[in-house]
């Protein structure tokens, strides 16, 4: 039905039209047509009435009337629906911008209406979003409780006290001493066979005294005969706690 600036703005031409000199004014009445149903029709008299029927027009048609009769027909049936005294109206102009007048406070209400409409679903929308943002936190926040949950649960499981010991490594006199053994050797025995002093070979297993190069050779290669393998001995010594 038009926007309220659509009948503001024909209302005042109307009142503009009516503020001119001149008479304006229609009658209108019904009429049996050959078939014998009746139309009405009208006349319209002024110096005024081809500005009038323009402005008409565009109000039936803003208006949104369905007649199969013509737009300045549909209006002038709705000035005399509304202020015709029997079947004459004198002021056509005036009536007009009353009745748009009337149609700009209504548009006016549906537009508010409307714009209500609007903001209450917004804000219904805005509502639904809070609500779903928070489950969203609380189950993300009942997640995060579960995980940290679960990992105590797993520290409780894994000894507070348990740590992973390096491997033991064995000073050069420690190997010297278990590869003896496994030959079956005594300490005299393994110092005639690298031919050292045994009082030598026994600071040597006892860690008192570190082989030379040369000697800690003899020891690999005298233990790799007799145990038929390949020996290496690591020089690297442990830490001294």
């Amino acid at each position: 039905m038009g926007d309220p600036d659509f009948w503001r703005v024909l209302a005042d031409k109307f009142r503009a039209l009516d503020s001119e000199e001149g008479s304006l004014f229609f009658m209108w009445y019904p009429v049996e047509e050959e078939d014998g149903s009746q139309t009405i029709r009208h006349s319209i008299n002024g110096g005024k009435r081809l500005r009038f029927e323009a402005l008409a027009r565009r109000a039936a048609k803003g208006s949104g009337v369905l007649t199969t009769e013509t737009l300045l027909t549909a209006w002038v049936q709705r000035l005399t629906s509304v202020f015709s005294e029997g079947i004459e109206v004198l002021d056509a102009c005036a009536a007009s911008a009353e009745i748009c007048s009337a149609l700009e406070g209504e548009a006016l209400e549906r537009q508010h209406w409307e714009r209500s409409k609007a903001l209450d679903e917004h804000k219904a929308q805005m509502e639904i979003r809070s609500v779903q943002e928070d489950s969203r936190r609380q189950f993300e926040a009942e997640k995060q409780f579960q995980i940290a949950g679960k990992l105590k649960e797993l520290e409780k499981a894994v000894p507070q006290s348990s740590t992973i010991r390096s491997p033991k490594v064995e000073s050069i006199g420690e190997q010297l001493d278990r590869l003896r053994l496994q030959c079956n050797w005594s300490i005299e025995e393994l110092a005639a066979k690298v031919k050292l002093h045994p009082t030598n070979v026994s600071r040597h297993i006892s860690g008192n005294s570190i082989p030379y190069g040369r000697n800690l050779a003899k020891y690999i290669r005298i233990f790799s005969k007799e145990l038929e393998q390949k020996i290496v001995i690591s020089k690297t010594q442990p830490r001294r706690s």
